[in-house]
């Protein structure tokens, strides 16, 4: 597993971002710190699918892919696919910290293919070619989540042992994603039906 550390300065701040390479998947942890409210554009041409963790902050993005806004509040998280990748990205706190992990298609297809309906039909819409994202509602980021990145930031294995973590931590944030989400979604339902039926 390789592990890089990265400074950069940004228009009107900085960010410190951590990035851990094993099997073709990618993690990244970033902290952004902002002296303004600014736009700024994100794009990438890799064919991967994204889970995305918001740890801190609040931001918007436009997702080009997609044709969607997203206004997003400290504490949330999702999983997209499109197979290029081109957003605007603003800042609504002056802190940002968010954590991701990038699987190749393929894999995340072997992964999710025999999994629950909502990842099913998720998996199928990837095999497709078309751009989408697991859920409408982001799902929360938990105590669970937010533990398993803590240990992925300071992780102290080296080596075979320090791949084999890493490994079973992205899968486990996989399967803890995609069950809040699911989560998520279900209460959204729950919300709607009983809006209807008060309609009625």
């Amino acid at each position: 597993a390789r592990e890089e550390k990265q400074h950069t300065r940004l228009e009107k701040g900085t960010m410190d971002y951590t990035v851990w390479e094993f099997d073709n998947i990618r993690m990244g942890h970033g902290v952004m710190k902002f002296e303004d409210f600014v736009s700024r554009p994100a794009s990438s041409r890799t064919d991967v699918v994204r889970l995305h963790f918001g740890l801190k902050g609040n931001y918007s993005f436009s997702y080009q892919q997609l044709d969607k806004t997203y206004h997003l509040i400290g504490g949330h998280h999702n999983i997209m696919y499109s197979k290029e990748f081109d957003m605007v990205v603003e800042n609504r706190t002056l802190e940002l910290e968010t954590f991701g992990v990038q699987f190749p298609r393929e894999l995340f297809i072997q992964f999710t293919q025999n999994g629950d309906d909502q990842l099913k039909r998720f998996s199928d819409e990837i095999m497709k070619g078309n751009s989408v994202m697991l859920s409408e509602e982001w799902g929360a980021v938990d105590t669970h989540i937010h533990q398993v990145i803590q240990q992925i930031i300071h992780c102290n294995y080296t080596d075979h042992l320090k791949k084999l973590f890493l490994l079973s931590k992205s899968i486990e944030l996989l399967v803890l994603s995609a069950e809040a989400c699911k989560q998520a979604a279900d209460r959204k339902e729950v919300f709607i039906k009983n809006k209807t039926d008060k309609e009625k």
